[in-house]
């Protein structure tokens, strides 16, 4: 794969996922927002570093 498309598949793959994050927000009628939610924890990490490999949350 070569850089260009590298950042063709990088910009595809993003556009794609907001995308479809809006479009399931419609979808069930649920307000389209940015979290402000704290997500990288101790807690977290603690989490995701003892989970079985291949397991996921």
């Amino acid at each position: 794969m070569t850089l260009s498309e590298l950042g063709t598949y990088m910009v595809a793959q993003t556009v794609g996922a907001v995308g479809g994050s809006v479009l399931a927000n419609a979808m069930f009628e649920v307000g389209t927002s940015i979290s402000a939610k704290e997500r990288a924890t101790t807690g977290h990490l603690l989490g995701r570093s003892s989970q079985p490999p291949g397991w996921s949350c």
